[in-house]
C-alpha cells in the first residue's frame, strides 16, 4: 500500500475514531500491510476495552443507586443537617444514578445520560464532605477512607466525561 510517490503509507485510526495518514520513509523496510494489521487489531481490542469499561461504569451505578434503596439509613447520614427531605432525596438520587447508568448503555442518548451523571456527582459532592467533616457519623467507615472518597469523585466525574461525546457520526469498523 502506497501514495502516489509509491512510498509506503500507513493509516491508522486513532482512539477517537478519525483515520490518520502517515507517511515515512522508516516504513521501507516493514511495509504498511502487516502494521495497519496489527494496529487495526489494537483498535478492535481498544474498542472492547472501551465499551467493556462503559459496562462496568454503567452496572456501578445502577448497583450504587440500587444500594441507596438497600441502605437507606446509611444514606441518609450522609445528608448533611442544612439540606431537608433526607429520604426523599435519597431516593431521587437513587433513582437517578439508576436511570442515567442504564440511559449510559442506550447509544442514541449515551452522552446526555453522561452529562446527567457528571451532573449527579457533583450535586452529591456536599454529601461527600459531610461524610469527611463527620467521621464520627460512620465509625464503620475509617477517617482516612472517608477523605480519600474526596478525589474519587473526580475520577468518576472523568470516567463519565469520556462518554459525553455524542458519536452517532462516527466512522463504523
Amino acid at each position: 500500500m502506497g501514495n502516489r510517490n509509491n512510498k509506503p503509507l500507513l493509516l491508522i485510526q486513532c482512539l477517537g475514531g478519525s483515520w490518520h495518514k502517515i507517511d515515512s520513509p522508516y516504513l521501507q523496510d516493514i511495509g504498511a500491510a502487516p502494521i495497519r494489521y496489527r494496529l487495526r487489531n489494537r483498535s478492535h481490542m481498544m474498542r472492547r476495552f472501551q465499551i467493556s469499561m462503559k459496562y462496568l461504569f454503567a452496572v456501578s451505578c445502577m448497583g450504587a443507586g440500587v444500594n441507596h434503596f438497600l441502605a437507606q439509613e446509611f444514606y441518609t447520614r450522609m445528608m448533611p443537617p442544612y439540606l431537608p427531605w433526607h429520604l426523599f432525596l435519597v431516593y431521587l438520587s437513587g433513582l437517578a444514578e439508576i436511570t442515567l447508568g442504564g440511559l449510559l448503555l442506550v447509544p442514541r442518548v449515551k452522552h446526555l445520560a453522561a452529562w446527567g451523571l457528571i451532573a449527579l456527582l457533583i450535586v452529591v459532592f456536599p454529601a461527600n464532605i459531610h461524610m469527611a467533616i463527620h467521621p464520627d457519623l460512620f465509625p464503620e467507615i475509617g477517617a482516612a477512607m472517608l477523605w480519600a472518597r474526596l478525589p474519587v469523585q473526580a475520577f468518576l466525574i472523568a470516567w463519565a466525561y469520556a462518554y459525553t461525546r455524542d458519536d452517532s457520526n462516527r466512522r463504523k469498523e
